[in-house]
């Protein structure tokens, strides 16, 4: 077999999978439906409840056992570029 290297500027991320993930949630609206259940931010500073659950969930998914591990997500720059 024969491999042929080249080199690229692409960013590569074990998080691919996630993507399917992401976007069954856009298609029936998770986000919203979040949202709604838990209400608005009790501050100006606040965030979405959508924003804490989806990425707890993400990080469950895949495979996270610490809340600290949400860094991987923040330093993985491929992942954040992802649509």
């Amino acid at each position: 077999m024969e491999l042929k290297l080249e080199r690229t500027e692409e960013r590569l991320t074990g998080k691919t999978g996630l993507v399917l993930i992401d976007r069954f949630g856009k298609k029936i609206n998770l986000a919203n439906r979040i949202d709604r259940e838990f209400g608005g931010p009790g501050s100006n500073r606040g965030k979405a409840a959508s924003e804490y659950v989806l990425t707890v969930t993400a990080m469950l998914i895949d495979g996270a056992v610490h809340l600290e591990d949400i860094i991987d997500f923040e330093e993985d720059e491929a992942y954040k570029q992802m649509p």
